[in-house]
């Protein structure tokens, strides 16, 4: 099992890798699990026609929606290349999303921020100036705005050790973290609906 997210007695978990996510089938099964008691009893169930690569990294539930969300191929290339973005009303049937406006590379977390909107974290390769120099990736996070669709993109810099990991803190704030570096929201002032 990977990650799980929770909402009230309500958890979903899903697999950490689908059938084709290391042999690059163009399609292949995820599976994920739901649980409507707090984890006493589960029911599961299967994603299929994944792309090729497909990981998941982390699962959360904000505005009224569940978010699975990691990774993809592209056609050639190798492991998390593009976003992946699934999504529920009732944690059984899931959509995946368009995610080609959010560019390339992975996402790596999720949390909530003060409005209780989704924020995804991940990095993507920076353009290379010559072919044989080694990767640099930037970090990157997505706000939502309380719709499965509607993502405003910040960038976090550039680092060997991209941002791998985020939660809310108790006074609502978001802290993101890599391996060498944090990044902290600001505080959401009163009538604020958001921290940046």
């Amino acid at each position: 099992m990977g990650d799980f997210g929770v909402s009230g007695t309500e958890v979903v978990a899903f697999g950490t890798a689908a059938t084709n996510a290391y042999d690059f089938h163009s399609s292949g099964t995820i599976p994920f699990w739901l649980s409507g008691d707090g984890g006493a009893h589960w029911s599961s169930g299967e994603i299929t026609g994944t792309p090729p690569g497909t990981q998941v990294h982390s699962v959360l539930y904000a505005s009224g929606h569940w978010f699975a969300v990691g990774g993809y191929a592209r056609a050639g290339a190798f492991y998390d290349s593009r976003r992946l973005v699934l999504t529920s009303q009732d944690g059984t049937h899931w959509t995946r999303m368009d995610t080609s406006a959010m560019g390339t590379g992975e996402i790596t977390a999720a949390t909530v921020d003060s409005a209780g909107h989704p924020i995804l974290v991940g990095s993507a390769p920076r353009r290379k100036s010559k072919p044989n120099t080694r990767t640099v990736l930037y970090g990157c996070v997505w706000v939502g705005n309380g719709t499965t669709t509607g993502w405003e993109r910040g960038l976090l810099g550039c680092s060997e050790d991209p941002p791998r990991t985020a939660v809310t803190l108790a006074d609502r704030r978001v802290l993101i973290a890599g391996n060498r570096d944090l990044w902290l929201s600001r505080s959401p002032g009163p009538g604020r609906g958001r921290g940046s």
